[in-house]
């Protein structure tokens, strides 16, 4: 028996971690039990059922937060209750940007190290989804890191299968950045697909839904998740609701390519050897393309500017210079010249990513092997 932890509460891509994560435990260990408990609750009350357990599995998620222990992963008030090893199966970092800067100075909280050093002295690897983790956490000085890609990579039904091209762009499935800052960009690029493509039909998916449902500290999320619902569909496209469970996901079963910027719809079109085009709002979209090595855009630009200088920095004619990022306002542009490169040869760039990610699920059975 082991305990599972999932986050799926409301966004689309927990969900889907939360079920393909447990569709690879049943097919590497058909004989456990699974006992499910949402991440965020505490299991000091549970104790004696934990302890008789052969371990705690934390499923997938941006779960290496500096303060992934015990913000993100609440587990008990004493981590020396829990007699059995904590398991980081394919979690992933939270970078803003995936800057050399910003990598090296990504930090843990003294509490999450302890988590991280309980896992790693009691488990044969920590499981991360991507090379971005995989070197933070190396930096951390833990040596038994393995990339295993994130769970949702694998749908069993397909692996072994090649990678199919779309025959037509006619039905684009859209996804919506959760952060705000992307609003306009994503307006633009869905004014710039209905321009340069005008055969094709857009449909806006949001993976967070548009209501609060009880969730008060994300008011401007969601107020800012409705304007651009209110905005889309006052040019015509339509807007669909996927939140809150995995039923809404076949949904994209019925589209040629996904654009956007949900990692999870991203992932269940490659996973199934469809085509997705992902633009980054952060570190953990980089990362994916990253391993898999399939074009993508990052929604940000770099900019290396000037800093004031002091009057001994000006006699020692040193300059001093800080980079800057800004959202690009060139991304409708880009991607409408990924996309013309792309259909002019076939998504060639895409073509291997069937046997990459059984490659990868090869990783991914090794560490389910070793728990």
């Amino acid at each position: 028996m082991y305990i599972v932890l999932s986050g799926a509460r409301k966004n689309l891509g927990d969900f889907l971690i939360t079920e393909r994560c447990k569709a690879l435990l049943g097919r590497y260990r058909p004989n456990e039990k699974l006992v499910q408990f949402d991440a965020a609750e505490a299991l000091d009350a549970h104790l004696d059922l934990v302890n008789k357990s052969s371990g705690i599995i934390i499923m997938g998620g941006p779960g290496y937060r500096p303060n992934m222990y015990p913000r993100i992963y609440r587990l008990c008030d004493d981590l020396g209750k829990i007699k059995v090893p904590i398991i980081l199966m394919g979690l992933g970092w939270k970078g803003k940007y995936d800057d050399e800067n910003i990598l090296q100075r990504y930090r843990f909280s003294r509490d999450s190290l302890a988590l991280l050093k309980s896992s790693s002295e009691k488990c044969r690897f920590l499981g991360c989804r991507d090379y971005f983790t995989w070197q933070v956490l190396r930096r951390h000085g833990f040596d038994n890191v393995l990339m295993t890609g994130c769970p949702a990579w694998y749908d069993l039904e397909s692996i072994g299968k090649g990678y199919c091209p779309p025959d037509s762009l006619n039905n684009i499935a859209f996804s919506i950045p959760a952060q705000s800052e992307y609003s306009r960009q994503a307006i633009d690029i869905v004014r710039m697909l209905r321009e340069k493509w005008p055969e094709s039909t857009v449909t806006a998916f949001f993976h967070h839904g548009f209501s609060t449902k009880g969730q008060k500290r994300k008011a401007d999320f969601f107020r800012n998740q409705r304007e651009m619902k209110d905005a889309l569909e006052k040019i015509g496209v339509a807007c669909e609701d996927l939140s809150g469970s995995l039923e809404g996901i076949d949904r994209y079963r019925e589209f040629d390519i996904h654009i956007g910027y949900r990692v999870h719809a991203h992932i269940y079109f490659l996973s199934r050897r469809r085509t997705s085009i992902l633009v980054y709002e952060d570190g953990r979209g980089a990362g994916v393309d990253d391993a898999l090595r399939i074009p993508g855009l990052r929604g940000w630009k770099v900019q290396c500017e000037s800093a004031p200088q002091s009057i001994m920095d000006r006699i020692r004619g040193r300059t001093v210079s800080y980079r800057n990022f800004t959202i690009n306002k060139k991304i409708p542009d880009e991607l409408n010249n990924l996309l013309e490169r792309e259909v002019s040869h076939g998504f060639a760039s895409f073509s291997g990513i069937g046997e990459v990610l059984d490659g990868y699920l090869e990783l991914m059975a090794r560490f389910i092997d070793s728990i």
